[in-house]
């Protein structure tokens, strides 16, 4: 009986300092928790979960590919800025592309939207594997919005690496060596063994699984995919706006 009347004065005074959810609720995240009130008292049930691992992203796509410029632009631009904290992004630049070893010892390297599209794949993919992860990437985003813009190739990867401080010189010559090449067959290997095989451009798989719906929640909502996925509670500020959750 004293109890139940303690706990009742509790949750009376949690609710009038703002927090209007059940007392289930309260330990769902750390947010709430100290919304409610009760975060030292939460710790127990917080804790483990913020170790959890970060989600993978894979995102397989054409350097000149107008659906692929967009989505990295967009949606992957997005997430990597909001909820790269908990998140592994990893680009495969090849796509519908296709390599040939030919008889004579020389390979033939055939892209979807032409001979630019399989130089900047290997460009990019040459800044991938060269540059750190935190240049890697926005590197990639530089260049597929400077082409969006209706800058040509050359000039777009110019622009970016003065932007960015990259020795562009050093992309170019990876990209026209033997280093290069096999960097690029490595992602070719890695694209044709998708399962299931890759139809179309971009291609996301998420923590190595692609489906039907998991593609469209990318395309419509990476961050938003990449904070649900994601188990632990240690949720960066840009997941809160996912839940419709409201606070009074």
């Amino acid at each position: 009986m004293i109890t139940s009347l303690i706990l009742a004065l509790f949750v009376s005074f949690v609710s009038s300092k703002g927090c209007n959810l059940p007392p289930s609720a309260w330990c769902s995240s750390p947010e709430i928790a100290e919304l409610c009130q009760v975060k030292d008292a939460c710790k127990r049930y917080l804790y483990p979960a913020a170790n959890a691992p970060n989600v993978n992203i894979d995102i397989h796509y054409e350097s000149l590919c107008p659906d692929s410029i967009n989505f990295i632009i967009g949606q992957a631009t997005r997430a990597y800025n909001n909820v790269g904290s908990i998140m592994n992004l990893t680009l495969y630049p090849f796509g519908k592309a296709n390599i040939t070893e030919n008889p004579d010892g020389s390979t033939t390297y055939k892209c979807q939207h032409g001979p630019l599209e399989c130089e900047g794949n290997l460009i990019e993919n040459c800044a991938l594997n060269l540059l750190s992860e935190s240049k890697g990437f926005p590197y990639v985003s530089c260049v597929s919005r400077q082409i969006k813009g209706r800058y040509t190739s050359y000039m777009s990867y110019l622009i970016c690496g003065n932007k960015l401080k990259i020795d562009v010189d050093k992309l170019f010559e990876c990209s026209h060596s033997s280093k290069g090449m096999e960097l690029q067959k490595a992602v070719a290997e890695k694209t044709d063994n998708l399962d299931p095989p890759m139809t179309s451009v971009p291609w996301i798989v998420v923590n190595g699984v692609h489906t039907e719906d998991l593609q469209r929640e990318a395309l419509n909502d990476l961050t938003g995919l990449v904070c649900n996925t994601y188990t632990g509670s240690d949720k960066p500020k840009a997941c809160k706006n996912i839940y419709n959750v409201t606070f009074e």
